[in-house]
């Protein structure tokens, strides 16, 4: 091993370095981070609303529904009840969610820590990969809870219970880890389908390491099958419940028959594949030194730096698979390339301390490379700490709008923020609440004509409305929304008005008449 490079990390090593202190200084760089945001309802970025969705299933869930039955969302079930466990405890509120978020987050950062140790057995590269993450987490799409966030802990602690698993020991013990690492990716497939692909690969290569090791055909098959059910039984448990119930096509519509229909839909105006570009490229402009640190990995320099053996090998198999999974998406926004983050950030961080201590002058190796780490953390948190502080001294218009509304009051939020719902503990108008389902475009189940037709005859109490939605009209149905404004013309008076940030137009509560 070079003088210069990370030497191996044995688990007694690891287990001796992964302090109590360090640990702690992961979940308060998270809280730093993501306090200050905890009550913001609503910021202006793409992934505003998908929060609101996941909040208004969670409350579906809490309140003893199925999820997809009175609220519609295209996500696996995980999500949803997940958020009802913190509505349980928290109530049903929008900081149950940011809590979620926090715990995801900083659960992400201690399960990067054990990883890097094992990896670089290196106190600094565990450090500085948990606070990476913790950083760089924040700069795609914000601090709102997104289904990437919540599995990442998950999809961690499967690949840091695999690392441990590839040394030979007890079949017994063996067949527990291979097991509960499963189930830990079972429990990600469950909010996501996509981390299925990276912690397969890793375990994959784990049971090969053991083949290796002469362990035994048999006993590997069994390993496989053991963390095979381990993977599969949420999802198991989720068909077995609502078929149960008589729901299972609801929820195969739900997770698979939606996707043509989802894939073909651009709200570009130059199509699918300029949309694709322009959110790759947002994403790329906000992580791109961890991509070139990690491009940096593969040189022959940094090569010779770094230790050989299977921790490497399952960290780049981590990487690439969760590549694999971004790409299998098809359509891309800025929030899919969090999963990515967790082994960049492994990665990054040792590269910045090999390379500090093939530089450095001697003894001088740990102060160069907690600069170099800080410094890359400095543009996320800067650029974090700027949308937070816009964010709060703005006014939260949703939460305005739901001061103005009785509580529980029958409305129905037609083209502006869903946690309206939340906010002013009021049912929901129809269970195709998000609105970019219902006057959107993107038609993705069959009874949407049947509930456009219902509200207009219905004619709920109250009805929020923004009123400059032809500025992005290629993201709505311009007929559904002229039928609703042809309707508040008809039946409603406007009660209160409130003007957006950026000249993003007006937002108005209109009751109905009489």
């Amino acid at each position: 091993m070079s003088a210069t490079g990370i030497p191996y990390a044995s688990g007694r090593v690891a287990a001796r370095g992964g302090t109590a202190l360090d640990l702690g200084l992961i979940l308060l760089a998270t809280l730093a981070l993501r306090l200050p945001a905890l009550s913001i309802s609503v910021f202006d970025n793409a992934a505003a609303w998908d929060e609101h969705a996941f909040l208004l299933a969670g409350r579906e869930v809490l309140h003893g529904h199925l999820p997809y039955l009175t609220f519609w969302d295209h996500k696996p079930p995980g999500t949803a009840v997940l958020l009802a466990g913190a509505m349980a405890l928290l109530g049903p509120t929008v900081e149950a969610g940011r809590w979620l978020a926090i715990l995801a987050v900083a659960s992400t950062g201690w399960a990067l820590y054990g990883i890097a140790w094992r990896v670089a057995a290196d106190r600094l590269v565990a450090l500085g990969a948990a606070l990476l993450w913790v950083v760089f987490s924040a700069r795609l799409a914000g601090v709102q809870l997104m289904t990437e966030t919540l599995q990442a802990p998950f999809t961690a602690f499967a690949v840091l219970l695999l690392l441990d698993a590839a040394r030979p020991r007890g079949f017994g013990a063996l067949a527990w880890r291979f097991a509960l690492a499963g189930l830990a990716g079972g429990v990600a497939v469950s909010v996501k389908y996509v981390p299925a692909v990276p912690v397969s690969l890793v375990a994959a290569a784990a049971l090969l390491a053991l083949l290796q090791a002469r362990l035994g055909l048999l006993r590997c098959l069994g390993l496989g099958v053991a963390f095979s059910i381990g993977l599969l039984l949420p999802t198991a448990v989720a068909v077995g419940v609502f078929w149960q119930a008589g729901q299972l096509p609801e929820f195969w519509h739900a997770n698979f028959g939606f996707a043509q229909r989802y894939v073909e839909f651009s709200e570009h105006v130059r199509g699918a594949w300029a949309e694709r570009i322009r959110w790759i490229s947002l994403s790329l402009v906000q992580i791109w030194p961890l991509f070139v640190l990690s491009a940096v990995a593969l040189l022959p320099v940094s090569l010779r730096l770094l230790p050989r053996g299977f921790p490497l090998l399952a960290l780049a198999l981590w990487w690439v698979g969760e590549a694999i999974a971004l790409c299998l998406q098809t359509r891309f926004f800025d929030h899919h390339f969090i999963p990515l983050l967790a082994p960049m950030a492994v990665v990054s961080a040792a590269m910045l301390v090999v390379h500090a201590r093939r530089l450095a002058a001697p003894g001088l190796a740990p102060q160069l490379a907690t600069l170099a780490i800080g410094a890359l953390a400095l543009m996320p948190l800067a650029q974090d700490v700027l949308e937070v502080a816009t964010a709060r001294f703005r006014p939260d218009v949703p939460r305005r709008v739901a001061a103005a509304l009785p509580r529980g009051a029958e409305v129905y939020v037609a083209n502006y923020a869903p946690v309206i719902y939340l906010l002013s503990d009021s049912p929901l108008a129809t269970r195709q609440a998000w609105p970019s389902f219902l006057v959107g475009p993107r038609v993705l189940t069959d009874d949407v004509p049947t509930e456009r037709a219902r509200l207009l005859a219905e004619k709920p109490r109250f009805v929020v409305f923004h009123e400059a939605w032809r500025n992005n009209a290629v993201a709505w149905d311009a007929g559904a929304l002229e039928a609703v404004e042809a309707m508040l013309a008809q039946d409603y008076v406007a009660r209160e008005h409130w003007s957006l940030n950026d000249a993003r137009g007006v937002v108005t509560l209109y009751e109905r008449r009489g």
